[in-house]
């Protein structure tokens, strides 16, 4: 078993081996990438219905005003 030393050479708490930490902290890093994929793929969906959304609400192709840059003038 492999043990931490503090700064005077005393012994501290046993720790894990190191391959072992790094399979744990590998699997919690690929975990939360997995995690932060979903959310981006979930937020992804909702702004795309949302623009369908409003496209619908306000009569207008808000997709087409994106790529462009134009949209109709607003009626008074």
């Amino acid at each position: 078993m492999v043990t931490d030393t503090n700064a005077n050479g005393n012994d501290t708490e046993p720790r894990a081996p190191a391959e072992k930490r790094g399979g744990e902290t590998e699997s919690t890093i690929g975990e939360l990438h997995g995690l932060m994929a979903n959310i981006t793929v979930a937020l992804v969906v909702a702004h795309i219905f949302g623009v369908a959304v409003a496209s619908l609400v306000h009569k207008e192709n808000l997709v087409l005003a994106m790529i462009t840059g134009r949209k109709r003038r607003a009626h008074d």
